[in-house]
């Protein structure tokens, strides 16, 4: 399996609504792409809110796997949210990503024998 890599891209300052409006065809993207290409993916906000629609969004973190850092750079920088103008490709860190759980920690700190 590929290794996994932890990516942060920000919004464009200018992205509007583009987030929410362009999302179906970034996620059509991504469930073109190889089925464990994505282990996670959320979106950055300016603060909790109780209705997840009513949050103002600044940007992206996911973990991908991929044999390399190009690799994944490569597919972020042709994502419908760069080409469409949500992502600012300028603010995409991508770095090499361990995990060491995956599930809630158990009393004590350790985590669930699997």
């Amino acid at each position: 399996m590929d290794p996994e890599w932890l990516i942060i891209i920000k919004d464009r300052k200018d992205a509007g609504d583009k987030h929410t409006t362009r999302v179906s065809a970034h996620l059509a993207g991504m469930r073109a792409d190889p089925k464990d290409r994505w282990v996670f993916a959320g979106y950055n906000v300016v603060q909790h809110v109780q209705d997840r629609k009513n949050a103002t969004l600044t940007g992206s973190v996911l973990v991908g796997r991929a044999s390399s850092k190009e690799v994944l750079e490569a597919r972020i920088k042709s994502d419908a949210f760069v080409t469409e103008g949500v992502w600012d490709p300028e603010t995409l860190v991508i770095t090499p990503f361990v995990s060491t759980f995956r599930q809630p920690l158990l009393p004590g700190g350790a985590p669930p024998a699997p």
